[in-house]
């Protein structure tokens, strides 16, 4: 079955149909990995560009998207940063288990890529949230919420 765009025309089989629009933006919500995203829906980066460049609506769509596949590319750095990557422990050339070690170098990088946010966000707060810890703290819950929901949206 031939699909047709909204003027009815009947559309190659290498054209950008809304199925392989939607397929590239999850894939690249989930990955943030444009390259990635137009392979896995079989289409051409020259033919990708040149929708984003003529089409708005799909330019504003491609940027959401990445946004998110960044934010939950983030949050799985820091994850692995704060909570550890799986490390064996060897001794006498023998391996005796494993532990959780942190990455101290990516935890500081991710914290020199936000300090100017971070800091903006620290002066938001304690103008809006001075001498009120409960408030602080609902505050800071509900941004937690925000950022799982959006992750749990891509998966």
């Amino acid at each position: 079955m031939d699909e047709t765009d909204n003027g009815n025309r009947k559309l190659r089989a290498s054209s950008w149909t809304k199925a392989k629009r939607e397929g590239f933006l999850e894939h690249l919500a989930a990955t943030a990995n444009v390259r990635a995203s137009v392979r896995a829906v079989g289409m051409s980066e020259q033919g990708l560009y040149a929708l984003r460049q003529r089409n708005p609506e799909f330019h504003a769509e491609w940027k959401a998207a990445l946004v998110v596949g960044y934010e939950r590319v983030e949050l799985l750095l820091l994850e692995r940063a704060l909570g550890g990557t799986l490390t064996p422990i060897v001794h006498g050339g023998e391996a005796k288990g494993e532990v959780l070690m942190p990455d101290n170098r990516m935890a500081l990088m991710l914290l020199r890529l936000h300090h100017d946010t971070v800091k903006g966000a620290q002066a938001e707060a304690q103008t809006s949230t001075i001498g009120d810890p409960d408030l602080a703290s609902a505050h800071l819950e509900e941004k937690l919420a925000e950022m799982h929901a959006r992750i749990e949206a891509v998966e």
